[in-house]
């Protein structure tokens, strides 16, 4: 196992939040740099702002990315939001959704293994997040639902899954 570790750590990894910080930057998000390995940015959308959290644990060659919702999950609450977040998350095709129990928030997040031969661009960082948020997007109305509406977490879904058709 060593050999795969030290094959890993001579193959000289770029650093992908060098390209996260260029895409935050372009996009004119606000952001925090901690270090060389951690990267918050604050990201407008539809339902609110997301907080963009990155972290690069080069040790293990992992990206850990994670948008976090403006929707804190009360005690009483919680054991429906996670019975949703169970029924979203066998829908993902990429990323999870889990409550980050410091905070009590919900968070989507995903960690994304930067193999040997594999490297991480702008384009493919773009597409990561674009999902992350895209899914944020998505179900956020259902946990509103669940949390402010009393709604079944079922309902819930299927209400924001629902297509729409015509205009208003």
């Amino acid at each position: 196992m060593s050999t795969l570790l030290s094959a890993a750590e001579e193959s000289g990894y770029e650093n992908p939040l060098n390209h996260l910080e260029l895409i935050i930057s372009e996009n004119e998000w606000p952001y925090e740099k901690v270090g060389d390995d951690e990267i918050t940015a604050s990201i407008p959308c539809q339902w609110g702002e997301y907080c963009l959290r990155a972290v690069w644990i080069e040790d293990e060659s992992v990206l850990h990315l994670a948008a976090t919702m403006d929707l804190k999950v009360t005690a009483e609450k919680k054991t429906v939001v996670m019975e949703t977040i169970n029924m979203i998350n066998e829908r993902l095709p990429l990323g999870h959704f889990v409550i980050w129990n410091d905070e009590m928030t919900v968070m989507c997040r995903h960690s994304h293994l930067l193999l040997s031969d594999s490297f991480m661009d702008n384009a493919g960082l773009e597409r990561i997040i674009a999902i992350l948020l895209g899914e944020c997007e998505r179900f956020l109305p259902a946990f509103q639902f669940v949390m402010h509406g009393d709604k079944d977490p079922k309902d819930a879904i299927d209400l924001v899954l629902m297509e729409t058709v015509g205009q208003a």
